[in-house]
């Protein structure tokens, strides 16, 4: 077993893809998972808070309507005294005293009502947002909300005086709709392990082919093949502790994924049931061996080093969004939808959200397909290279590892 140990020297002498794709990015997928999970939960309280905002209200009109404006903005949020000369707007909208500075010009009341009437475009107001926040533009937008109510209420009624029509866009505005969470329980931190597992399908996908193919492309360097064929040992026994440390590798990345994930969602774990979260488990190593074989066959190519990492990273890219870790494909076009299905990244998530174990099973073979194909191609790959007459030239090969 010389090739397998000399094989995990080599791994360990350089653990920097390790760090990077295996642990910081495992720890990158427990802090999304933190918050799409946390973020789903149903709260105690179901129904919406309105956000406050600090506004400023300059009414040079003094009229009903301008002044149920007033009243409007004081159900939003907390008033800041501000005096109506330029020195103190300029200074109010330098500092940021005000999420939103409203300023009503004279005559803007009657010219509204008689707008509303008519039914002509509605008279205009001056406002200022601040930029530190989007309070004023949610101010703003709501405002507009409010003069259709109040535009509204003065053309049902005319003949009201402009207390009452105020007083009904005010009674209007304040209602709200009934709101209810659906599913709460399912999509919130009881999920959280099946989010990390989906988020991780990065890193593993990542850090597999990283490692494997920095490997194979050292073993497979010019001068360290030539004294491997050289030994006493057979070739075939070579290529078979050489796979083997492969495994290792894949194996160890897939303890501290899992082990990693139900560590910090053990919570979330339990909640599923033995049998869900069997599912689970056994779906990462089953789609590993898909970057294994990918792993594999750069290795055949002798490309390690950048190239590795540069393949490794789109092709993960790639998987991970469209197979729905990152975005649900429901929200992408049918065309999009149709791509994924002939990808290996879409029946992970399938598996991982399968119902049962026969649709796990399913997914499971489409994977294993992949894998073979890779594995196939690559022991092409080797054998034709074996043949050639570079099988054994260029010393000056460059070190990758």
């Amino acid at each position: 077993m010389r090739v397998f140990k000399c094989a995990l020297k080599l791994v360990l002498r350089n653990p920097l893809p390790w760090l990077i794709y295996t642990v910081a990015l495992s720890f990158m997928g427990v802090a999304m998972a933190f918050g799409v999970a946390g973020g789903q939960s149903a709260p105690e309280d179901p129904q919406p808070q309105r956000a406050a905002v600090d506004y400023a209200l300059i009414d040079r009109d003094g009229g009903a309507l301008a002044q149920g404006v007033g009243d409007f903005l004081a159900t939003r949020g907390q008033q800041v005294p501000l005096q109506d000369t330029p020195l103190a707007l300029q200074d109010a909208v330098a500092k940021g005293q005000a999420d939103y500075i409203l300023i009503i010009p004279e005559g803007w009341g009657d010219a509204f009502a008689s707008a509303a009437r008519e039914g002509a475009p509605l008279p205009t107001v001056e406002c200022v947002y601040s930029f530190y926040s989007a309070e004023g533009s949610l101010a703003d937008a709501q405002l507009s909300g409010f003069a259709s109510l109040l535009a509204a209420s003065i053309a049902a009624d005319p003949s009201a005086s402009g207390q009452q029509q105020v007083r009904a866009a005010l009674d209007a505005a304040a209602q709200q709709a009934a709101v209810s969470y659906a599913g709460g329980e399912e999509a919130g931190p009881a999920r959280g392990f099946s989010f990390f597992l989906e988020f991780s399908i990065y890193s593993l996908f990542a850090s597999i082919v990283v490692c494997v193919s920095m490997l194979l492309s050292t073993l497979d360097r010019t001068d360290v093949r030539r004294r491997n064929l050289s030994s006493p040992v057979s070739y075939g026994a070579y290529n078979a502790q050489t796979i083997l440390a492969c495994f290792v590798i894949v194996l160890v990345i897939d303890v501290w994924t899992l082990g990693l994930g139900l560590a910090v969602f053990h919570g979330s774990a339990a909640a599923m049931g033995a049998d869900t979260l069997a599912r689970m488990v056994l779906t990462v190593p089953v789609f590993s061996l898909v970057p294994l074989g990918l792993g594999y066959l750069l290795g055949q190519f002798r490309l390690g080093g950048p190239a590795a990492n540069g393949i490794g990273n789109i092709i993960a890219l790639v998987l991970s969004f469209l197979g729905g870790a990152w975005m649900p494909l429901d929200l992408a076009p049918q065309g999009v939808q149709v791509v994924a299905r002939f990808l290996p990244g879409f029946w992970y998530t399938e598996a991982l959200t399968s119902d049962g174990w026969q649709g796990a099973l399913s997914c499971w073979g489409v994977l294993l397909l992949f894998a073979v194909a890779l594995f196939a191609t690559a022991l092409v790959a080797a054998k034709l290279r074996a043949q050639t007459s570079e099988a054994g030239g260029n010393a000056a090969a460059e070190v990758v590892m």
